[in-house]
């Protein structure tokens, strides 16, 4: 049985490096907006294939589907990562970086319970379903990155004059008075 899920995964593993490769030599990854269409793809996807494993009554169909979902994972990852170094100063790449890896954890592990539970109580397909369809709310996030072609960010001084904290600085100072015996 081991075997089995090392054959599994393996096929998976080798189909997402070649998956990765295509994307590498063939999508431009520049731009807020691109990067955006090609992981709102990519998210769709993957909930449909994800869906069509949970909901397979053939072997073939979920093996088919298992290969996609681990293909869209392989290539997923590293666009994201992309994506979101491409607005960071270099100091706080690596502390935006581990924030998401450690937001990415606590949302399996807050998640991961009540997913379990809807398999336990109702069944492993409609958790699976549920897992697959719960990646849909980032599409409205990329929907954003696109109308707009950005994430929102700004540069440092943008952020400072867009909050107009400059004005309010020189305002809240206090004249200095004569001081008191």
């Amino acid at each position: 049985l081991p075997v089995w899920f090392g054959i599994l995964d393996g096929g998976a593993l080798l189909l997402g490096i070649g998956a990765l490769a295509v994307v590498k030599r063939h999508v431009h990854l520049q731009g807020h907006g691109t990067v955006a269409r090609v992981l709102a793809v990519v998210d769709i996807v993957l909930v449909v294939a994800v869906v069509m494993f949970a909901l397979s009554s053939s072997f073939w169909l979920a093996l088919a589907a298992f290969w996609l979902v681990g293909t869209l994972r392989s290539v997923r990852e590293p666009v994201f990562t992309a994506w979101i170094n491409q607005g960071l100063d270099p100091k706080t790449r690596a502390t935006i970086n581990s924030i998401g890896g450690q937001s990415d954890a606590i949302g399996q592990a807050a998640g991961g319970p009540g997913i379990g539970l809807i398999a336990r109580s109702v069944s492993v397909p409609t958790a699976l379903v549920v897992s697959g369809l719960l990646r849909l709310p980032a599409l409205v996030l990329y929907a954003r990155a696109i109308r707009r072609g950005t994430v929102g960010t700004l540069a440092p001084e943008e952020i400072d004059e867009a909050l107009h904290l400059e004005d309010q600085s020189s305002r809240a100072e206090v004249p200095e008075g004569p001081d008191e015996p």
